[in-house]
């Protein structure tokens, strides 16, 4: 059973597993922060970190309930680790004995429990509504939000991507001893005729912008970059090549350079004043 529509037929939809949990036990505003009481909801009985354990995190069954097992990290990875391993709580059931067997669906059940994590840290209706209380997208925007829901850039770029919210390209790099290279890359599901050509480890476009961030005071920069995107709309293809984007550059202690950049597809006129005449 390792298809999307067997994982569904076993824990039903992510998201409305996540928002019975929350609208039943959880909070009426982000952060979502006890979630160890809404585990407890789920039947969870034994919670434990455990820095020897090979994965992220582990849930197992036991004889009053399950066991949550998860490693050390930093907060934000702690939480959607926690979060992620709450979602496998829906993949077991009693059988006739009564004894609880796991209802496995293959790696179809991780992905199930990435969108719950998403869903249960990021509600989508909350996630919507503080978007449209912003004026417009742009990095200060992202980093209000990951204060606001306590998550990390990767998941709440994602999460914004699914839920269609942005029309953005969200691009995650790194420095290495060839250039920036491409880590991750959100685009949302309603910019489907959208193909951007990038992988995981190609060449990261706008490499200019990411030196010039890097190198100032702020770790932030905004221009236009160059980059061949084609766009698909009702099958005609036209291409499009160059963009505005701002890019913020961390610097880690060991002297690792990690980047976000923000390529902005359709921006409004606010948005190109405030990147080209920046306050």
């Amino acid at each position: 059973m390792g298809n999307s529509l067997s994982v569904r037929a076993i824990a039903g939809e992510p998201e409305e597993r996540a928002d019975e949990l929350l609208r039943d036990f959880g909070p009426s505003k982000p952060p979502v922060d006890d979630l160890e009481s809404l585990a407890r909801h789920r039947g969870v009985t034994r919670i434990q970190v455990d820095a020897k354990i090979f994965a992220d995190g582990l849930t197992l069954r036991e004889t009053e309930g399950f066991a949550i097992v998860l490693r050390p990290a930093s907060a934000a990875r702690y939480r959607f680790t926690f979060a992620h391993e709450i979602g496998h709580t829906h993949f077991y059931r009693p059988n006739e004995t009564g004894v609880w067997k796991h209802a496995s669906a293959g790696a179809a059940e991780e992905g199930w429990c990435h969108n719950f994590a998403g869903a249960l840290l990021m509600p989508a209706a909350w996630l919507r509504q503080d978007v449209r209380d912003l004026s417009e997208p742009s990095l200060t925007a992202l980093d209000g939000l990951i204060r606001r829901y306590r998550v990390s850039v990767e998941a709440l770029t994602w999460r914004l991507a699914h839920l269609q919210i942005w029309p953005t390209l969200i691009l995650r790099g790194e420095r290495s001893a060839e250039g920036w290279v491409v880590k991750t890359l959100a685009k949302s599901r309603h910019l489907p005729g959208v193909s951007t050509g990038l992988r995981t480890g190609a060449l990261h476009p706008g490499a200019s912008l990411l030196e010039r961030a890097a190198s100032t005071p702020a770790r932030h920069a905004a221009a236009k970059i160059e980059w061949p995107v084609a766009f698909r709309p009702r099958g005609r293809i036209f291409l499009q090549t160059e963009f505005w984007a701002e890019a913020r550059v961390q610097i880690l202690r060991d002297g690792t350079m990690l980047s976000t950049m923000l390529v902005h597809l359709m921006p409004s006129a606010a948005t190109q004043d405030r990147l080209q005449n920046p306050r």
